[in-house]
């Protein structure tokens, strides 16, 4: 290749300083014209020499700046062609069998989900079930894997559940004896992993206006740090706040361990504790309780109702 850039730039050098006429020819193959022609013209020398002075230099800077940067472009596309025929070489070799011939590639299949899904709860769980096929041989192992959690298994088949929150892009492909990996196959799965506890409450007025609100079976059992109380009359909240922040005026830990277990009891009245500011009524208002890290209510919320 570097003979071949040499001899271009030989050329035009040769065409650049005169050497070559415009026809390709030489010089001296034209020197016995032009001297018939010089015995029939009369050319004054002062002429000659006014024109040889206003002459440019045919090989300036400007020429061979151009020629030099049309060799490294040379060069450069040399460089990528000899790439290229590497990665094509390469791809090439994947694709063959030990015998010569074109290995094909093996093929993957979703088989479920049929379609994008979602897990609510953190204990939900979902089967993945994917199929390979080799026309040439067989396929050799299974990938499944997850755009935020990286690989989920090496099995065809395989379940899975709490994955990292937030939707994933679950992909599947299959590898063949060759080696060669599949096209990818992909779905997306949204895990939200909420606690989605069971709990009951029970609400009982005493005749002075101060409610009681029991838990009934809360599972699974929760730290009071991660749940919010709250009082609402219709849309208007009245008063909320963490169970861990209440004093024992307002909330009893019956089992003292912290964690929200049945048997604890909440104390609201008009005027005292949490509700000291606040002197209306709150029979038919409602409370819940929210899990705090999801925002999910736990279990119902309960109407104070006399």
């Amino acid at each position: 290749m570097k003979q071949v850039v040499f001899a271009v730039f030989l050329i035009a050098m040769a065409s650049l300083t005169g050497c070559l006429n415009e026809d390709g020819s030489s010089v001296d193959e034209n020197t016995d014209t032009t001297s018939d022609n010089n015995e029939d013209t009369d050319i004054n020398q002062d002429n000659l020499d006014s024109s040889d002075d206003a002459m440019v230099d045919p090989v300036g800077k400007n020429n061979l700046t151009s020629l030099e940067k049309r060799i490294n472009d040379l060069e450069l596309e040399v460089d990528q062609l000899k790439k290229s025929l590497a990665e094509v070489q390469e791809d090439l070799d994947n694709k063959l069998n030990n015998d010569g011939t074109v290995n094909s590639i093996p093929l993957a299949r979703i088989d479920y989900p049929e379609t994008n899904t979602a897990l609510t709860c953190i204990d939900d769980s979902i089967e993945l079930i994917g199929t390979g096929y080799d026309s040439d041989g067989i396929v050799w192992s299974y990938e499944w894997a997850s755009d935020i959690d990286g690989v989920l298994s090496e099995k065809a088949n395989v379940s899975i559940s709490a994955l990292t929150t937030g939707n994933h892009t679950i992909t599947f492909r299959t590898q063949d004896d060759n080696g060669v990996w599949s096209e990818t196959e992909n779905i997306n799965i949204e895990f939200k992993n909420n606690i989605c506890a069971s709990l009951a409450m029970m609400a009982q007025e005493d005749g002075s206006g101060k409610w009681t609100i029991t838990m009934i079976s809360p599972n699974p059992q929760i730290s009071l740090d991660k749940i919010e109380w709250f009082l609402n009359d219709d849309d208007l909240l009245i008063a909320s706040g963490l169970i861990s922040e209440l004093t024992s005026e307002n909330y009893n830990d019956d089992g003292d361990n912290g964690m929200l277990s049945s048997g604890d009891k909440f104390y609201l009245k008009t005027g005292e504790g949490v509700l000291s500011d606040y002197s209306s009524s709150i029979d038919g208002h409602s409370f819940e309780l929210k899990y705090v890290p999801t925002g999910e209510s736990l279990g119902y919320g309960v109407t104070l109702q006399s």
